[in-house]
């Protein structure tokens, strides 16, 4: 019995000696036209994302650009350190300096903007703790929409405005938005997606860089076509969307110095050639 233990436990030793060790798999660079299967992880703008589901990616179907097939992969993880260079989606919490913030809009705090969540409130809004809810405030209805305050002369005195309920979304753009298309709750939802990224046109134009304010219309331009995709594209819905367009975007840019912003914003797109964007997955 004894001859028999010393047998198995040399066995054992050779064994151990012949093991491979097993590594974490590395997260792979996103490339269009590459086949991802549901929990697939892969590394965009800085960023690691798992997929959701499994698909063949699109050239537009980067992770950024379709929350219905990526999520990034620390999503769980509770206010990661702020950093240049990443792209934060809405509701995203960060750390910097010793407190903690949550994101009003997505955004990509760019290298060299020094875009700090303590000095930019139209990005970031300030939490007590890391898993606390943000300050909010009531407001009336309007087609079933709880809504801030009319904010007035006082939503006008700042590039920004007031964003009481911390959605992203100025309180202004917000009541016209739901007075206009609140009475769908799906073209609601991606008519205040299409504001959050028209608002970043604003602040895009101070930066002077052109990569970055075509960025904001790129993804402005998916909003628009998510926002569409609702409505059709009969003659009688085409008119109605042009009109009220023009009057969104007068909304965006209703005093001097957001009118003068949007112009150096589309200024700064001249020249640029656009591709269309294909293919884009909705939420």
């Amino acid at each position: 019995m004894k001859k028999l233990s010393s047998y198995v436990i040399a066995a054992l030793s050779i064994s151990l000696l012949f093991m491979v060790p097993v590594h974490a798999v590395e997260p792979t660079v996103w490339q269009a036209n590459a086949t991802y299967a549901a929990g697939s992880q892969v590394r965009y703008d800085g960023q690691i994302y798992r997929a959701l589901q499994g698909h063949t990616a699109n050239s537009d179907w980067n992770p950024i650009a379709t929350p219905a097939l990526w999520q990034r992969a620390d999503a769980a993880i509770a206010c990661a350190p702020w950093q240049e260079g990443v792209s934060y989606q809405l509701k995203d919490r960060v750390s910097f300096a010793g407190k903690y913030y949550q994101a009003l809009q997505a955004h990509t705090a760019y290298s060299g903007s020094n875009w700090t969540p303590n000095v930019t409130p139209a990005l970031w809004v300030n939490l007590t703790q890391c898993d606390g809810a943000p300050p909010m405030t009531g407001g009336e209805v309007i087609n079933g929409i709880s809504l801030p305050p009319d904010p007035g002369a006082a939503g006008k005195k700042t590039l920004a405005g007031i964003d009481s309920d911390q959605d992203g979304v100025r309180d202004d753009i917000q009541r016209f938005l739901a007075k206009e298309v609140g009475q769908n709750p799906v073209l609601y939802k991606r008519a205040l997606q299409m504001a959050r990224d028209a608002q970043q046109s604003l602040f895009v134009a101070d930066t002077n860089d052109r990569e970055k304010a075509r960025a904001v219309a790129n993804r402005w331009d998916i909003a628009k076509q998510c926002f569409n995709e609702i409505n059709g594209y009969k003659k009688e819905n085409y008119i109605k969307d042009i009109t009220f367009k023009k009057q969104f975007v007068a909304f965006i840019a209703n005093t001097p110095e957001r009118m003068g912003s949007y112009m150096r914003y589309d200024e700064m797109l001249g020249g640029m050639v656009f591709k269309i964007h294909n293919n884009v997955i909705c939420e």
